[in-house]
């Protein structure tokens, strides 16, 4: 399993009057010998994506130091999403008490979560010119590399930070993964045994050695490192979930469905139940069976509203949307997309949350009226949208512009121009399978089909695949 680039761990030690520029690492600043040990063995965990183990560890060591920035800071990768929210405003408020590293990586946590690239790399540049050795820190700058797409200079970071520590299993897992990114499948399958190899008593190289597989068609072997992830530690749940994706593409959905449930039932953390609903609605939707799915997205609604979670409840609409305007009920899905904008002012949001969603709005509704075919109001969303892509510089956000501009272009029948945006951007079956609707009106069934078919065979569960796999697989049928 793989975290997002932030949501890792640190490698810290205990700071009691020594100088920060001695340290090959970023020093940790707590009064307790004993919360110490206790962050220490957290940190541990989190590194082997225990997230429950973890989280009650940083727990434990904040109940011996509540001044312990660190450990408030560590804990917001273990909660959901309000606790974060208090968490990373206790390790801020507490800065001014802890070195200067402490300092810059809680900076960098805040603008991550913030989804501020800028300041990430920022942050990380300051840390790594103070710890150049600290092979987290190099980790830090893989995963910021990772998130901006630039695979090569990530490994080379995730390369570095192996080379510091031979025994750091982790840096195993993000080559592996990153090697998937750049379709080197030897490569990370051979990153993800070095992995198993370093720590083979923990679930996770398991699982991610499991995604490999699912990723390469191998599913029965993929399901048997799934069950044996679950099996080393049964509180690792992420593995129900993997065994689910494996039978969403062996077409047998009802029994995907059965795994979804268990991990729902298992999930000790609000945000792991919302991706088992999630994960349910998509199953759905391979299936060709919308209505099914809109029912179990606003039953993930209802889940968010009654666990507070603010940004999940105005996404669970954005999906909704996202579902009916992709299939075949676009003006449905356009009310959602206004639904959710109108919900943006009406939860419990930071202001950077709110201002990253209303930059999204524009996108959103740039989509909803090129599919509904009103093109003026299309371009009009998409030029708004534009100026903040333009401003904010992150990929994510360029490539959906992107993306945008290729449906109206879609809409008004310039396929070359279709061709020509999405083959240059990262391989996505949604992406894929416009391109390959283009390929098919300018009459190339060929390079339509060899499309399709890399659709077909993405074998990563989410929900652009989804929405295009019905019409995927009848493409390839005709």
């Amino acid at each position: 399993m793989r975290k997002p680039f932030v949501l890792l761990g640190i490698a810290i030690i205990l700071m009691m009057g020594a100088c920060t520029q001695q340290m090959k690492e970023i020093p940790i600043t707590t009064s307790s010998e004993e919360a110490r040990n206790l962050f220490l063995q957290g940190r541990e965990n989190w590194e082997n994506i225990e997230v429950t183990k973890a989280g009650q560890l940083f727990g434990q060591a904040i109940a011996k130091d509540s001044s312990f920035a660190l450990a408030y800071c560590f804990r917001t990768f273990t909660g959901d999403e309000l606790q974060i929210r208090a968490d990373m405003e206790k390790a801020i408020l507490l800065s001014d008490q802890v070195s200067e590293g402490e300092r810059l990586f809680i900076n960098y946590i805040q603008s991550s979560l913030d989804g501020d690239l800028p300041k990430v790399k920022e942050n990380l540049d300051k840390l790594l010119t103070m710890f150049p050795e600290d092979k987290r820190v190099n980790m830090f700058m893989g995963w910021y590399f990772r998130a901006i797409n630039d695979y090569k200079t990530a490994i080379a970071y995730f390369t570095k930070a192996a080379e510091i520590d031979k025994e750091f299993a982790l840096a195993y897992n993000e080559l592996g993964y990153t090697d998937i990114l750049t379709e080197d499948l030897e490569a990370a399958e051979n990153a993800f045994k070095e992995y198993i190899r370093l720590i083979p008593d923990k679930p996770n190289p398991y699982d991610s050695y499991a995604e490999l597989l699912l990723k390469m068609g191998r599913y029965d072997e993929s399901i048997v490192q799934y069950q044996k992830a679950y099996d080393t530690d049964n509180t690792f749940i992420a593995s129900l979930r993997g065994l689910g994706n494996n039978y969403i593409f062996k077409d047998n959905f009802t029994k995907a469905r059965e795994y979804y449930q268990l991990f729902f039932d298992k999930a000790t953390l609000v945000s792991e139940r919302l991706n088992a609903l999630f994960l349910k609605a998509l199953s759905f939707l391979y299936e060709n069976k919308l209505n099914d799915a809109i029912k179990v997205f606003e039953e993930l609604r209802l889940l968010a509203e009654k666990e507070n979670q603010p940004v999940a409840i105005v996404n669970s609409c954005v999906n909704e949307g996202f579902l009916l305007t992709e299939m075949g009920k676009s003006a449905e899905g356009l009310k959602k997309y206004e639904e959710a904008i109108r919900m943006i002012d009406k939860v419990n949001l930071t202001e950077r949350q709110k201002e990253n969603l209303r930059v999204d709005s524009n996108g959103w509704l740039a989509r909803g009226y090129a599919l509904n075919n009103m093109l003026n109001q299309a371009k009009a969303s998409a030029a708004l949208y534009k100026q903040d892509v333009d401003l904010r510089n992150i990929p994510d956000e360029q490539d959906n512009l992107e993306f945008i501009l290729a449906l109206i272009d879609f809409k008004e029948a310039k396929y070359d121009a279709v061709i020509d945006r999405l083959s240059k951007m990262e391989p996505n079956p949604l992406y894929m399978f416009y391109q390959a609707q283009a390929y098919l009106k300018k009459g190339n069934k060929e390079e339509a089909d060899r499309l399709f078919n890399k659709v077909a065979n993405w074998n990563q569960n989410n929900i652009g695949l989804a929405v295009v796999w019905a019409r995927t697989q009848k493409a390839l049928g005709e």
